[in-house]
């Protein structure tokens, strides 16, 4: 095959895969985006803000995060078209799905120093189980990380000389 239009098609198989895998950390970031609108509502019930603001200060925020979590999500699939080019795309969907989750367990966790949400099993069993699917995530992300630097470092290398 022309190695220009293997390019092409190596381009176009990215670019597929990158738009069909950004689901992934995009779907984790509007979990994130609906769990930090619930943390405004508990800073806004903590602090001593005028109860007439709270209208516009959830409207801003949920503006805000709303326009955070649209570029996100272009970002993030410009940033997994570029690893899919280099043949990291696994990895890189581990690396932000561990920190997407990282930080939805951050956010969840945080109702309950606030005293929003009473401390039970049930009500934190989630946000554990989040927190080490997370740390699980990761360090599968170092292992994959660790094993394309391994063989590209390999590939690199040139082949031992023979002695006779």
């Amino acid at each position: 095959m022309d190695p220009y239009l293997r390019q092409e098609k190596r381009k176009a198989n990215a670019a597929f895969l990158s738009w069909l895998l950004v689901l992934i950390p995009s779907l984790l970031a509007l979990l994130l985006w609906l769990s930090l609108q619930r943390v405004v509502d508990i800073m806004l019930v903590v602090s001593s803000v005028s109860t007439w603001s709270w209208d516009a200060i959830k409207t801003f925020a949920f503006i805000g995060f709303g326009l955070v979590w649209l570029a996100a999500v272009f970002l993030m699939q410009n940033l997994l078209y570029r690893s899919a080019l280099r043949g990291m795309l696994i990895s890189r969907i581990l690396q932000l799905s561990a920190l997407l989750l990282g930080l939805l367990a951050c956010s969840q966790a945080i109702r309950y120093p606030l005293g929003e949400a009473e401390v039970s099993i049930r009500s934190v069993l989630p946000v554990v189980l989040e927190a080490v699917l997370a740390a699980a995530l990761y360090a599968l992300y170092r292992y994959a990380r660790a094993r394309w630097t391994a063989s590209s470092a390999l590939a690199d290398e040139p082949p031992p000389k023979r002695r006779i």
